[in-house]
């Protein structure tokens, strides 16, 4: 199986440190291809097949398959040690380093970047389910990282939805997403 990735947001990235080993995380992935409107969902197994509404059967691959090991992206820099060929990574989620001789030197790199090597967190897709956006339970938007109590989780992760998908998908569109439950490792 090939190396699949998943970049974290900042958000995201915080709440996945903060989990022990074996607790679980979901995310939200919007399907590439959507269906047209009017399609229902027949069943999930190796892919998502839809019905569409004129009576084609047409399945879809899953993203992140069951069973899968995602590497997390996440926002990075790289610092070079007082050696030569010495270097090490550091993530925006756990702040600038304090060492003076770099406080000015920091350029973070987007997640999507990220070498291989520098990917400090994997997990294990151990659920998936596929759902349109505003079908996403509070439960799970909790689960992915928006426990505030002051704004609604679904409205966290309606802006949050927003803001990853921008200039594809919107939340008012409510798309079909794989639902994706992971184990830390």
């Amino acid at each position: 199986m090939k190396n699949l990735y998943y970049n974290l947001d900042t958000d995201q990235a915080r709440h996945y440190a903060s989990l022990a080993k074996g607790d679980k995380m979901v995310l939200v992935v919007s399907l590439k291809e959507q269906p047209p409107k009017g399609s229902s969902i027949l069943h999930i197994d190796d892919k998502v097949y839809f019905e569409y509404p004129y009576g084609d059967v047409v399945g879809y691959d899953f993203p992140y398959p069951l069973n899968s090991r995602i590497g997390l992206r996440e926002t990075w820099e790289w610092l070079e040690g007082y050696n030569l060929g010495e270097y090490w990574y550091v993530y925006k989620v756990d702040g600038k380093p304090n060492v003076p001789e770099w406080q000015g030197n920091f350029k973070w790199h987007s997640s999507q970047c990220q070498p291989i090597e520098a990917i400090r967190h994997w997990a294990t897709v151990m659920e998936l389910r596929v759902d349109r956006v505003q079908e996403v339970f509070v439960c799970e938007w909790y689960r992915a990282g928006f426990p505030d109590t002051t704004t609604p989780a679904e409205i966290k992760g309606a802006n949050w939805f927003n803001r990853r998908y921008k200039g594809k998908w919107t939340w008012e569109q409510n798309p079909y997403c794989q639902i994706v439950t992971i184990e830390k490792e």
